[in-house]
Parts: C-alpha cells; structure tokens; sequence
C-alpha cells in the first residue's frame, strides 16, 4: 500500500475523510477547460469568420480543445465557452498540427469575433475580443469587419441611413455610434462615385437606442439590389448582437 493510503487508513473514519477531501482541493480549484459548463460561472461567446481561401474547412481550438468547425467563407455558429484567459488556434480539419497560433486571449461576457484570413504574420488574425463601450444614451454602437475586398470606395447603409464607408483600414473598424432605428432594417452597398447599389443580401435588423451589434460585410450571396444589374459575385451582411 502507498504510504499515503496507510497513513489516511489508519485515521479514524472522520479524519479519513477530511484527509482524503483535502487531497481532493487542489483539483477542484482548478481552472474549467474552455467548453467545460459550469452552472452559474460566466460565459463568452465566440464566433470566427472562415476569410483564407488557401484552406478548407477549419477547426478551431482554445487551449487544445475544438470549439468550432468552421467552412470557407463562412461566418461560424456561436460557441459558448467559459469566459477568461485561452490561447487560441486554427488547423485543418482532421489535421495534427495548427496553421496559426495566438498568443493568450481574454474572453469576456460578450460576443468576441475572430477572423482568420490570408494575411501573414501578425495580420493573418483579426480580433474583435474587446467589450463594447459602455451603453450610450441616444446612439447605437456598430463595430464592422470588412471582408468584401472592395478597394473601390463604398457607402454603406442601414435602411436609408448610412453609417460607414467601406473599405476599412486593417478591415476591422473601432466601434462607432451611429443613429439607432428601432425598426427592422437590412444593410446595403452603394458605390460611393456612382451612387448605384450594388448586389448584396442582408437580414433585416434593428439598431436600438444603447445596444451594440457586430456586422461582417463579406463577398458571396448578392440578390441584385433594385435598380442594380445581376452581378455573379455578390455580398452578404451577417449581423450578431454583442452584448
């Protein structure tokens, strides 16, 4: 028997107890593996854009652990992992070794988004980890990731609002304050020289008064906006709450 087991053996049965749950503390104190629930603990929510088209699909991966699987092109389904500090990292799907590694990242209780794109170096991940600015009275908080490639200046509007133009130096925006439309509204392109809508689709959302939502403006779809030519490449609006 291990000298550890012969020692708690020979303890009265309540001590035994006690000795063998203060074995037990240092494990329960240990920190939750990101995917881990915890009830009542507090929570991130993750999100990652798919924007390389050297690669395929793509998992990613906080702290070893596949979070995601995302496809290219695509914007991913919303993760949900223990908020706090991860290293995070992308490989390709059913590979052993990862494409790009970052460094630890803080994780609070909001929606982070994450871009993986061809860039090299440091400008191959884009990351929008940082909470949104305090609720603002009066003004909604917009944060953009643009991903259509367009260098041509582009006006961007949320129903006949507009609220940013495209492109976007390092193609992740700072967070703005644009006007708040309760009602429902799509975002659409129009080239800024010519005033002519450009072919996109987008859901229909509200930007209320104090609230903050993340935009990926990205190449594909492209129903053709009325009064616009069919064009085969498109764009396409997703939209995600952030607080």
């Amino acid at each position: 028997m291990y000298p550890i087991l012969k020692t708690i053996a020979a303890l009265a049965p309540r001590a035994a107890l006690l000795a063998a749950l203060a074995l037990l503390a240092p494990l329960s104190a240990c920190q939750l593996m990101p995917n881990e629930q915890e009830e009542g603990a507090p929570k991130a929510r993750l999100r990652v854009a798919h924007a390389d088209p050297r690669l395929g699909p793509v998992e990613v991966l906080l702290d070893e652990q596949v979070v995601l699987t995302v496809e290219p092109g695509a914007v991913s389904e919303e993760a949900t992992i223990n908020a706090g500090e991860w290293a995070l990292s992308f490989r390709s799907a059913g590979a052993m070794q990862a494409v790009v590694t970052t460094e630890v990242l803080a994780f609070g209780e909001h929606l982070s988004v994450v871009a993986l794109t061809e860039g090299d170096g440091d400008e191959r991940l884009l990351l929008a980890t940082e909470p949104p600015p305090a609720a603002e009275e009066g003004a909604h908080q917009l944060r953009v990731l643009d991903l259509t490639g367009r260098a041509e200046p582009t006006r961007v509007f949320h129903g006949l609002t507009r609220v940013l133009d495209l492109p976007v130096a390092g193609r992740l925006s700072p967070f703005l304050s644009v006007e708040p439309s309760p009602a429902s509204g799509a975002f659409t392109l129009a080239d800024a020289t010519s005033g002519a809508p450009l072919p996109s689709e987008s859901p229909r959302v509200a930007l209320e008064a104090g609230g903050a939502t993340f935009v990926v403006a990205r190449r594909g779809g492209g129903a053709a906006a009325e009064g616009a030519e069919a064009a085969a490449d498109g764009f396409a609006f997703e939209a995600f709450e952030i607080r």
